[in-house]
């Protein structure tokens, strides 16, 4: 059965923006992001010097959709400590998560195999994950667009969710330099 969650813009959740980028011929990604409280996220409107914490993850052997589940999940599990945790909101422009939830029902009747192919959609793992933590976990998720054009709050939500996904693309950088760097050497030597 789908839970409905009601959709806050900023409420007295921690905020979570994510980002990722990813390398499709190393297969490699970095997924990125910045947690703030609300009290944080309110305090960069008045103070946009304040130095933000951005937190990268390294992942092997990915594509671009299944990293954008990945970054989810790493995001939820890194905020999930305890039952008093307080719930998260993930913002993010994640294509792969646009109406996941929508399609839920449809991907577990089917136990998630594709009625055109017949065969298992990808990624089904980290939806089945995907879901599980979302029935036991409070958290909700905020696609930009659900916002109103004219908003500040929707400028300062994309320009967070940027700023994650620049850090997650120059670590990527200097992960495939130091990959080359090493093939390299290691030809010589």
């Amino acid at each position: 059965m789908t839970k409905q969650k009601t959709k806050q813009v900023m409420g007295p959740s921690n905020i979570i923006f994510l980002g990722c980028s990813v390398d499709t011929k190393l297969k490699t990604g970095q997924a990125c992001m910045l947690a703030l409280s609300p009290e944080e996220y309110t305090s960069l409107s008045t103070n946009p010097q304040i130095k933000l914490n951005f937190i990268t993850e390294k992942f092997l052997d990915t594509t671009p959709s299944r990293l954008e589940l990945q970054t989810t999940l790493w995001a939820i599990n890194s905020q999930k400590q305890d039952a008093v945790t307080p719930p998260i909101t993930l913002c993010s422009s994640f294509r792969t998560m646009n109406n996941l939830l929508e399609r839920r029902l449809k991907l577990e009747q089917t136990n998630y195999i594709s009625t055109t192919s017949g065969l298992i959609v990808p990624n089904a793992d980290l939806m089945g994950e995907f879901f599980d933590l979302y029935d036991s976990y409070p958290f909700n998720l905020l696609p930009p667009d659900q916002l109103d054009n004219d908003s500040p709050e929707k400028n300062n939500i994309l320009y967070l969710i940027n700023q994650a996904t620049e850090h997650s693309r120059e670590r990527l950088r200097l992960d495939v330099k130091e990959k080359t760097t090493d093939k390299i050497s290691n030809k010589w030597f």
